[in-house]
C-alpha cells in the first residue's frame, strides 16, 4: 500500500526511534526505579508545490529515578489559537506502577489556501522498577507462586474526509496510528522473563490508497491475570513496562476541502494491578508478606491508582472532530480567504484533552 502520510521530521523520529532502542537495552541490572519519557509533535503546512509555509515542532525527553509528572508536546503549523491547519499533540505520564500515553494528528486542507498539510505525533514512556517477597515464618528460598493482575487499555482510530470509497480520488488524505505496549516481570539473579505480555493496534485510513480502511491488533485488552514462582527473600524482581503511541495524518487538496485524523489512546491504563495472591509450596494461601520496593516504596501487593482522573479522551477529541468537519464545510462558503476561524468554545471542545 503507497502510504500518503509519511515522516516529514526525519531528525525527530530518528531520535525517538534510538533513544527508546536505548531504553530497551540499557536498563536491567541495576536495581534502581527508572522511569523515561519522550514526547513529540510537529505540524507543517504549504502551497500545492510543497513548499513549507508554517512549520512547528516540539520534542521533550526526560529520565530519572524517580517520576516527574506529565510532559506534553503539541503543534500548531498556524500558530495561532483560533486556526488549525495542522495540528498535532501528545503526552506521556510515569507513575510507579502505571504508564500513561496519548497521540492526535489532525490536518485540514482547504481550498486555495493550504493544499498541503501534515501532521504527527509521538509518545514512549516506560518504567523499571524492583522488589523481593518476603513472608515471616518460611524458610529462605521456599518457592511461592504468586498471582497478579495487570491492565492494558489501548484504542487507536484514524479516518479520513472524503472517506476511501473503492476509486481513486484525486483529494488524498491519509492518517495511519500505532501503539504498542510491552510489560515483564524478570528474575533480576537469572535474568530470564517470568512474564511477558505484548499487545499493539495500529489503523491506517486513506481515501486513495486502493484499500478499505483497517485497524490491526494483537495481544489482549483490559485486565489480565498473570502467574509466577519467585523465590522468599530470594532475588528481586524487576517489573519493567513500556509503551509506544503515534500518529500520523497528512493532506492533499485538490479540488476541495481534504481532511485527515488519526488517534492512539493508551491512556493510563497500562498498570500494575496487584498482587491477588499467593501461594506456598504446599499450596496454602500466604496472606502475611511484603512485596515493596526498596527504592520507589511502590507496594506492590497493592494496584496502581491513577493519581489525577482524567476524561475519556477519545470521547472529547471525537466530538471535537465532528464539529471542526462541519464547520471547515460551512466557512469554505463564507469566508474571502478559506481560512478556518473556529470559534473559543470549538477550540476549548476541540483541544481540551489533557
Amino acid at each position: 500500500m503507497t502510504t500518503v502520510a509519511h515522516t516529514d521530521h526525519p531528525a525527530i523520529a530518528g531520535l525517538l526511534v534510538m533513544g527508546f532502542l536505548g531504553m530497551l537495552g540499557a536498563q536491567s541490572v541495576h536495581a534502581q526505579t527508572h522511569v523515561y519519557s519522550t514526547v513529540e509533535a510537529s505540524a507543517q503546512h504549504g502551497d500545492g508545490g510543497g513548499i513549507v509555509g508554517d512549520k512547528d515542532d516540539f520534542f521533550d525527553s526526560r529520565e530519572g529515578a524517580s517520576p516527574f509528572g506529565r510532559i506534553d508536546a503539541r503543534a500548531d503549523s498556524d500558530h495561532a489559537p483560533t486556526q488549525f491547519t495542522g495540528f498535532a499533540q501528545s503526552w506521556a505520564q510515569v507513575d510507579f506502577g502505571g504508564v500513561r500515553l496519548f497521540t492526535e494528528a489532525h490536518t485540514v486542507s482547504r481550498l486555495s489556501d493550504a493544499p498541503r498539510v501534515s501532521a504527527q505525533s509521538g509518545a514512549l514512556a516506560g518504567i523499571s522498577d524492583f522488589f523481593r517477597l518476603s513472608a515471616p515464618g518460611y524458610a529462605n528460598g521456599a518457592l511461592f507462586t504468586v498471582t497478579a493482575q495487570v491492565r492494558v487499555d489501548g484504542s487507536a482510530y484514524a479516518t479520513t474526509t472524503p472517506s476511501w470509497n473503492g476509486f481513486f480520488q484525486p483529494d488524498q488524505g491519509g492518517a495511519s496510528v500505532f501503539w504498542d505496549s510491552w510489560i515483564r516481570v524478570i528474575d533480576s539473579g537469572s535474568r530470564q522473563n517470568l512474564v511477558e505480555l505484548r499487545n499493539r493496534q495500529d489503523c491506517v485510513a486513506f481515501n486513495s490508497a486502493g484499500s478499505a480502511p483497517r485497524c490491526e491488533s494483537s495481544g489482549t485488552n483490559g485486565i489480565q491475570t498473570i502467574s509466577f514462582q519467585i523465590a522468599n527473600n530470594g532475588a528481586l524482581v524487576q517489573l519493567d513496562m513500556r509503551g509506544s503511541a503515534r500518529s500520523v495524518a497528512s493532506s492533499n487538496q485538490v479540488l476541495t476541502s481534504v481532511q485527515a485524523d488519526g488517534l492512539a489512546d493508551l491512556g493510563h491504563t497500562m498498570a500494575w494491578g496487584g498482587i491477588i495472591a499467593l501461594k506456598d509450596p504446599s499450596g496454602a494461601a500466604v496472606t502475611d508478606f511484603s512485596a515493596a520496593s526498596a527504592s520507589s516504596s511502590f507496594d506492590y501487593r497493592n494496584a496502581h491508582i491513577s493519581a489525577v482522573p482524567e476524561p475519556g479522551a477519545a470521547g472529547l477529541w471525537l466530538a471535537g472532530v465532528a464539529a471542526l468537519g462541519g464547520l471547515v464545510r460551512r466557512r469554505r462558503a463564507l469566508t474571502a480567504d478559506g481560512r478556518i476561524e473556529p470559534s473559543n468554545a470549538l477550540a476549548v471542545q476541540k483541544f481540551s484533552v489533557v
